[in-house]
């Protein structure tokens, strides 16, 4: 998919029209994310056929020291629901 972050739209894998993983997946994303910025996520639930996104409010980067217990507790809740 295409990062829209950016004026170029440089694709994450030159060569690679589509990425569709069909793997169940979980993202976590810190809401304040200076380096992955909230336009990466523009398509994502087109590549990704059984996402469930987390956005961590009040977190950066740095998701998982920032807000141990929101982390901890959304891996668990997605584990458990039978994943």
């Amino acid at each position: 998919f295409q990062n829209p972050s950016t004026d170029i739209s440089p694709t994450w894998f030159p060569g690679v029209s589509s990425l569709k993983i069909t793997t169940p997946t979980l993202l976590l994303w810190g809401e304040w994310d200076r380096a992955l910025l909230a336009g990466n996520l523009v398509g994502v639930e087109e590549e990704i056929s059984e996402l469930e996104l987390v956005k961590v409010p009040e977190a950066s980067h740095l998701i998982v020291t920032e807000r141990p217990d929101l982390i901890n507790a959304s891996i668990e809740s997605y584990l458990t629901d039978g994943r």
